[in-house]
């Protein structure tokens, strides 16, 4: 489980440093998706990296890492399966 202050470099590096790759990968192409991301903290004791969209079809179509959608309010968070 990561700290809840960490921020998205903390969590990539620390994806690195435990072999993570579909995290990493996820972060990779969202970034060049140009997508914003956040640190996620999900149901469970799920964490990492997430992408709060209206669109989970525009965000899954940018990357081949298998994702999670939970729906918030109006908007949807998109997520890796693999956490930290």
């Amino acid at each position: 489980m990561s700290d809840p202050k960490m921020k998205l470099n903390d969590v990539y590096e620390t994806a690195k440093e435990q072999d993570k790759t579909q995290l990493c990968r996820f972060m990779r192409d969202m970034k060049r998706a140009g997508l914003k991301q956040r640190v996620y903290h999900g149901n469970l004791s799920w964490s990492g990296p997430a992408v709060v969209c209206e669109d989970v079809a525009m965000v899954l179509s940018e990357t081949k890492v298998p994702c999670l959608s939970v729906k918030k309010g109006e908007r949807f968070v998109v997520y890796p399966k693999q956490g930290l």
